[in-house]
Protein backbone atom coordinates (compact mmCIF):
# COMPACT_ATOMS: atom_id res chain seq x y z
CA UNK A 1 0.00 0.00 0.00
CA UNK A 2 1.50 3.34 -1.02
CA UNK A 3 2.08 5.80 1.76
CA UNK A 4 1.32 9.51 1.69
CA UNK A 5 5.03 10.23 1.40
CA UNK A 6 5.45 8.00 -1.65
CA UNK A 7 2.42 9.67 -3.32
CA UNK A 8 3.90 13.11 -2.69
CA UNK A 9 7.21 11.95 -4.14
CA UNK A 10 5.46 10.60 -7.21
CA UNK A 11 3.56 13.86 -7.73
CA UNK A 12 6.75 15.87 -7.36
CA UNK A 13 8.50 13.64 -9.87
CA UNK A 14 5.60 13.92 -12.34
CA UNK A 15 5.62 17.70 -11.97
CA UNK A 16 9.37 17.78 -12.54
CA UNK A 17 9.06 15.64 -15.66
CA UNK A 18 6.27 17.87 -17.03
CA UNK A 19 8.36 21.02 -16.41
CA UNK A 20 11.35 19.44 -18.14
CA UNK A 21 9.13 18.54 -21.10
CA UNK A 22 7.81 22.10 -21.35
CA UNK A 23 11.33 23.51 -21.08
CA UNK A 24 12.52 21.21 -23.88
CA UNK A 25 9.72 22.34 -26.23
CA UNK A 26 10.27 26.00 -25.36
CA UNK A 27 13.94 25.56 -26.20
CA UNK A 28 13.02 23.96 -29.55
CA UNK A 29 10.60 26.80 -30.27
CA UNK A 30 13.21 29.49 -29.62
CA UNK A 31 16.44 27.93 -30.85
CA UNK A 32 15.76 25.40 -33.57
CA UNK A 33 16.73 26.31 -37.12
CA UNK A 34 14.14 23.95 -38.54
CA UNK A 35 10.74 25.45 -39.25
CA UNK A 36 9.13 22.06 -38.76
CA UNK A 37 10.70 21.63 -35.29
CA UNK A 38 9.52 25.11 -34.20
CA UNK A 39 6.04 24.43 -35.56
CA UNK A 40 5.88 21.07 -33.76
CA UNK A 41 7.08 22.71 -30.54
CA UNK A 42 4.33 25.38 -30.74
CA UNK A 43 1.69 22.69 -31.38
CA UNK A 44 2.94 20.58 -28.48
CA UNK A 45 2.98 23.56 -26.11
CA UNK A 46 -0.58 24.27 -27.19
CA UNK A 47 -1.59 20.71 -26.34
CA UNK A 48 0.16 20.85 -22.95
CA UNK A 49 -1.60 24.14 -22.17
CA UNK A 50 0.77 25.33 -19.44
CA UNK A 51 0.88 29.07 -18.74
CA UNK A 52 4.66 29.03 -18.34
CA UNK A 53 4.93 28.81 -22.13
CA UNK A 54 3.10 32.11 -22.76
CA UNK A 55 6.16 34.39 -22.96
CA UNK A 56 8.12 32.18 -25.42
CA UNK A 57 4.99 31.77 -27.55
CA UNK A 58 4.49 35.55 -27.63
CA UNK A 59 8.12 35.94 -28.70
CA UNK A 60 7.63 33.36 -31.47
CA UNK A 61 4.39 35.00 -32.62
CA UNK A 62 6.19 38.35 -32.91
CA UNK A 63 9.52 37.44 -34.40
CA UNK A 64 9.44 34.11 -36.20
CA UNK A 65 10.38 34.30 -39.86
CA UNK A 66 7.88 31.57 -40.70
CA UNK A 67 4.20 32.46 -41.04
CA UNK A 68 3.32 28.87 -40.14
CA UNK A 69 5.18 29.10 -36.82
CA UNK A 70 3.64 32.50 -36.04
CA UNK A 71 0.13 31.15 -36.66
CA UNK A 72 0.81 28.03 -34.57
CA UNK A 73 2.07 30.28 -31.75
CA UNK A 74 -1.06 32.43 -31.89
CA UNK A 75 -3.27 29.34 -31.80
CA UNK A 76 -1.28 28.00 -28.86
CA UNK A 77 -1.80 31.29 -27.00
CA UNK A 78 -5.52 31.01 -27.69
CA UNK A 79 -5.62 27.45 -26.37
CA UNK A 80 -3.67 28.31 -23.22
CA UNK A 81 -5.98 31.28 -22.55
CA UNK A 82 -3.63 33.34 -20.36
CA UNK A 83 -4.64 37.02 -20.38
CA UNK A 84 -0.99 38.13 -20.55
CA UNK A 85 -1.21 37.40 -24.28
CA UNK A 86 -3.94 39.97 -25.02
CA UNK A 87 -1.80 43.13 -25.28
CA UNK A 88 0.94 41.51 -27.41
CA UNK A 89 -1.68 40.04 -29.74
CA UNK A 90 -3.33 43.45 -30.15
CA UNK A 91 0.09 44.97 -30.90
CA UNK A 92 0.62 42.30 -33.55
CA UNK A 93 -2.55 43.50 -35.25
CA UNK A 94 -1.17 47.05 -35.36
CA UNK A 95 1.86 45.86 -37.31
CA UNK A 96 2.01 44.87 -40.94
CA UNK A 97 0.69 41.30 -41.03
CA UNK A 98 -0.95 39.06 -43.59
CA UNK A 99 -4.73 38.69 -43.65
CA UNK A 100 -4.65 35.02 -42.64
CA UNK A 101 -2.50 35.93 -39.65
CA UNK A 102 -4.92 38.75 -38.74
CA UNK A 103 -7.88 36.37 -38.77
CA UNK A 104 -6.11 33.95 -36.46
CA UNK A 105 -5.14 36.74 -34.07
CA UNK A 106 -8.68 38.12 -34.04
CA UNK A 107 -10.07 34.64 -33.47
CA UNK A 108 -7.69 34.18 -30.54
CA UNK A 109 -8.72 37.54 -29.06
CA UNK A 110 -12.40 36.64 -29.42
CA UNK A 111 -11.74 33.53 -27.29
CA UNK A 112 -10.43 35.75 -24.47
CA UNK A 113 -13.82 37.49 -24.29
CA UNK A 114 -14.35 40.62 -22.20
CA UNK A 115 -10.71 41.21 -21.21
CA UNK A 116 -9.87 41.64 -24.91
CA UNK A 117 -12.76 44.03 -25.67
CA UNK A 118 -11.24 47.27 -24.33
CA UNK A 119 -7.88 46.92 -26.18
CA UNK A 120 -9.75 46.01 -29.38
CA UNK A 121 -12.01 49.05 -29.09
CA UNK A 122 -8.94 51.25 -28.61
CA UNK A 123 -7.27 49.71 -31.66
CA UNK A 124 -10.42 50.23 -33.74
CA UNK A 125 -10.43 53.90 -32.74
CA UNK A 126 -6.80 54.46 -33.68
CA UNK A 127 -6.31 52.36 -36.83
CA UNK A 128 -6.90 53.73 -40.30
CA UNK A 129 -7.30 50.30 -41.90
CA UNK A 130 -11.01 49.96 -42.75
CA UNK A 131 -10.74 46.20 -43.24
CA UNK A 132 -9.22 45.75 -39.79
CA UNK A 133 -11.88 47.99 -38.22
CA UNK A 134 -14.62 45.88 -39.82
CA UNK A 135 -13.04 42.65 -38.56
CA UNK A 136 -12.62 44.12 -35.06
CA UNK A 137 -16.29 45.07 -35.16
CA UNK A 138 -17.16 41.44 -35.98
CA UNK A 139 -15.02 40.21 -33.08
CA UNK A 140 -16.67 42.70 -30.72
CA UNK A 141 -20.06 41.49 -31.90
CA UNK A 142 -19.02 37.90 -31.12
CA UNK A 143 -17.80 38.95 -27.67
CA UNK A 144 -21.04 40.89 -27.18
CA UNK A 145 -23.14 37.80 -27.91
CA UNK A 146 -21.18 35.84 -25.32
CA UNK A 147 -20.80 38.43 -22.55
CA UNK A 148 -23.78 40.74 -23.18
CA UNK A 149 -21.80 43.95 -22.64
CA UNK A 150 -23.25 47.31 -23.50
CA UNK A 151 -21.34 49.89 -25.58
CA UNK A 152 -21.51 52.49 -22.83
CA UNK A 153 -19.52 50.13 -20.57
CA UNK A 154 -16.48 51.30 -22.53
CA UNK A 155 -17.65 54.84 -23.18
CA UNK A 156 -18.13 54.07 -26.87
CA UNK A 157 -19.89 56.78 -28.78
CA UNK A 158 -18.45 56.03 -32.23
CA UNK A 159 -21.10 53.95 -34.00
CA UNK A 160 -18.64 52.79 -36.66
CA UNK A 161 -17.15 50.43 -34.08
CA UNK A 162 -20.39 49.31 -32.43
CA UNK A 163 -21.95 46.25 -34.05
CA UNK A 164 -25.51 46.85 -35.15
CA UNK A 165 -28.05 45.13 -32.89
CA UNK A 166 -29.88 42.18 -34.33
CA UNK A 167 -33.67 42.34 -34.22
CA UNK A 168 -35.10 39.19 -32.62
CA UNK A 169 -37.52 37.27 -34.90
CA UNK A 170 -40.55 37.96 -32.70
CA UNK A 171 -40.00 41.71 -33.05
CA UNK A 172 -39.42 41.45 -36.80
CA UNK A 173 -42.97 40.18 -37.23
CA UNK A 174 -44.33 43.04 -35.12
CA UNK A 175 -42.43 45.62 -37.15
CA UNK A 176 -43.57 44.14 -40.45
CA UNK A 177 -47.24 44.13 -39.33
CA UNK A 178 -47.19 47.88 -38.77
CA UNK A 179 -45.85 48.66 -42.24
CA UNK A 180 -48.71 49.26 -44.69
CA UNK A 181 -48.59 47.18 -47.85
CA UNK A 182 -47.97 49.03 -51.07
CA UNK A 183 -50.99 49.28 -53.35
CA UNK A 184 -50.48 47.96 -56.83
CA UNK A 185 -52.02 50.20 -59.46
Amino acid sequence: MPTERSRAGFLYEASFIERARIWWHVRRLNRSRSERARYDAACTLSAIGDASAVEPLIKAARSSSSLRVRIASVLALRNIGDERAIEPLVKLLEGDTSESHDYRILDALAEFGMPAAAPLVELARTTEDKHLRREISNVLEKINRIAKWKPHDFGIRDTAVIPKPEVPPEFQRLVLKDVPKAKIA
